[in-house]
């Protein structure tokens, strides 16, 4: 792809009077930057939500004034990971996200979709097709940029990208968003988006936001998120002279490399003291990490039908799964060791896979892919050569491969690698959003760097518009309510086995033993069959009434204990807790 300059169209610029709202004594803590700003006590919270759905990972996170700080924070998912695996999982019961889809994706490789930014908006079959090189299961009808939900061979039920996005969004929306609607004078939602994104990429994805109730959102291209990012977090760095003091006069020209999971981006950046502004992009679209494991499976598939003298190998895709895997961690491993072993067991006929490859034969092997970053790397240096480029931050998935350090390294430079680029596009989107809607007159211009539709084709696309968002919003309330039903059973199953522990704690018969074991095996079996439950639930509540009964008989219970439990015999939802209460309040051993 050509490089974009921004004469004539600014990436992103902030003026001296708002650089000066966001200067102050910085604190970091595990997940949360903030900002002192005495100056500004501000009662109302008002919180800007940034997400950035990456490739293969995902960040939420907000912006917001508490107690007069400027806080920016990574919100945590299941209270440890900052980062959302870029999965969706439909099973037969609900849909899964984040953490638990990843988990399950060997499970369920059929109904399962990564690569979510990679998705939005298919326009052209080529587009569609350079992402079926990197799916596990092709269910997928090319001519009409459609997959399927393929449960088995005798159901499959079609699906939009459109759809997909929908629901991740509104799923980790829902999963985050209700942390935050309360106690608040307004939320703003923005979302962060690869530069190259056509306006029918665009605009799909605002349409999905709009149905799925995230309105006004407002998109901002990665070049202008991550130049907000590094101006307001590393603005010391930048602005500090040798006394130690912030110079107004100092200037910086950064070039950030962004060697992602599928795609590979060169942001050219200036910050003056009172002006961030995005000078160049180019990228390299379909260069990735994802691109170099490729290459590695193809290497480790050819050398395995060598050994085994094989002239085609058909890989199950569960197996293609677990090989890419292990590829991941080994291509990592070869970015600090001089070799690496792929090893998986029983991979093909009962044959074990085993590839022995070292760090220059895998140089050798991504020389081509190398040779292209390279190559628009160095048409950057010489087309901004009279000016001074102060700094390289490297980022990405494959910062840490030598043989691109080394690239940047043979010009000169020192590779600074002091950001991690999803979260960085994730807060600095938070942070555009912050200032765009709080100061009216923020003057942020994206880089447009396509073509807009015509009047005719706007038309056009109205009702078009109004079909997808109807369709959208019907899946998401088929699914929500599959959601729903599905939570509901797995509460109800829960609260059986806790009340299971109950009994269990207060049973002295070992018959009742025996029979509460064999409750607890099946419930533990039940997927998703409601009837099932309610029958062992009644089953329980037969063992309960008949302790009851056995107490009862007992001359040393009172007839104020009886009376009690006789009552609870009675009720329609058998109160266990009460009961276990009861109990210990006898003390009988």
């Amino acid at each position: 792809m050509g490089g974009n300059s921004s004469s004539g169209n600014v990436g992103v610029r902030i003026t001296a009077n708002q650089y000066k709202t966001i200067q102050g004594k910085t604190v970091k803590s595990s997940n949360k930057i903030i900002i002192d700003n005495n100056n500004n006590k501000n009662k109302n919270k008002n919180i800007s939500i940034g997400i950035n759905i990456g490739a293969s990972k995902s960040v939420y996170s907000i912006f917001s004034i508490e107690n007069g700080k400027f806080v920016s924070e990574v919100l945590l998912m299941n209270r440890s990971s900052r980062i959302i695996p870029s999965i969706i999982c439909y099973t037969k019961d609900h849909r899964l996200f984040g953490e638990t889809s990843k988990s399950s994706l060997k499970q369920n490789l059929s109904t399962s979709y990564n690569n979510l930014s990679r998705i939005i908006g298919f326009d052209n079959s080529n587009l569609f097709i350079e992402e079926l090189k990197y799916m596990y299961i092709n269910n997928t009808d090319i001519k009409n940029f459609k997959f399927y939900c393929k449960e088995n061979s005798e159901k499959k039920e079609e699906i939009i990208s459109e759809f997909i996005i929908a629901d991740f969004l509104s799923l980790i929306n829902e999963y985050y968003y209700k942390e935050h609607k309360s106690n608040v004078n307004t939320i703003t939602i923005s979302l962060s988006i690869p530069d190259f994104y056509t306006s029918y990429q665009r605009q799909q994805l605002k349409l999905i936001c709009e149905s799925i109730g995230m309105k006004d959102i407002k998109l901002f291209n990665e070049s202008s998120a991550i130049t907000m990012y590094y101006g307001y977090t590393k603005y010391k760095d930048i602005f500090l002279n040798k006394e130690k003091k912030i110079d107004q006069n100092i200037e910086k020209n950064i070039l950030f490399i962004d060697i992602g999971h599928s795609k590979t981006s060169f942001i050219l950046s200036k910050f003056k003291y009172n002006e961030f502004k995005v000078e160049y992009i180019d990228y390299l679209i379909n260069i990735g990490g994802r691109d170099f494991d490729n290459l590695l499976f193809n290497f480790c598939i050819d050398n395995f039908k060598k050994i085994n003298n094989l002239k085609e190998v058909e890989i199950n895709p569960r197996m293609k799964y677990r090989l890419f895997e292990i590829i991941k961690i080994k291509r990592i491993q070869l970015s600090i060791n001089d070799e690496a072993i792929i090893i998986v067991e029983s991979f093909y006929e009962n044959n074990d896979l085993e590839v022995k490859i070292t760090q220059k034969e895998f140089e050798k092997l991504i020389e081509k892919k190398v040779a292209e970053i390279k190559k628009v790397f160095e048409n950057i240096l010489s087309k901004y050569k009279e000016i001074k480029i102060d700094k390289i931050e490297m980022a990405g998935e494959l910062m840490r491969t030598p043989i691109l350090q080394k690239m940047i390294e043979d010009k000169n430079f020192k590779v600074s690698k002091t950001i991690l680029i999803d979260e960085c596009t994730s807060v600095g989107a938070s942070l555009l959003d912050f200032f765009f809607t709080q100061k009216k007159n923020f003057p942020i211009k994206q880089l447009n760097n396509f073509i807009e539709l015509n009047n005719q084709k706007k038309i056009e696309n109205e009702k078009k518009n109004e079909e997808l968002i109807n369709k959208i919003k019907e899946h998401i309330d088929k699914f929500n309510k599959i959601d729903k039903e599905y939570n509901e059973f797995i509460e109800y199953k829960n609260t059986l086995l806790k009340n299971i522990y109950i009994l269990n704690e207060i049973i002295y018969n070992n018959e009742d033993k025996n029979n509460i074991k064999i409750l607890e095996k099946k419930i533990r079996t039940i997927k998703n069959e409601k009837k099932s439950l309610l029958k062992i639930d009644n089953e329980l509540k037969q063992i309960a009434i008949s302790i009851i009964d056995d107490l009862n008989k007992k001359s040393e219970i009172n007839d104020k204990y009886k009376f009690l439990f006789e009552e609870m015999k009675k009720k329609e939802l058998f109160p266990y807790s009460e009961f276990e209460k009861k109990y210990k309040e006898l003390n009988l051993k």
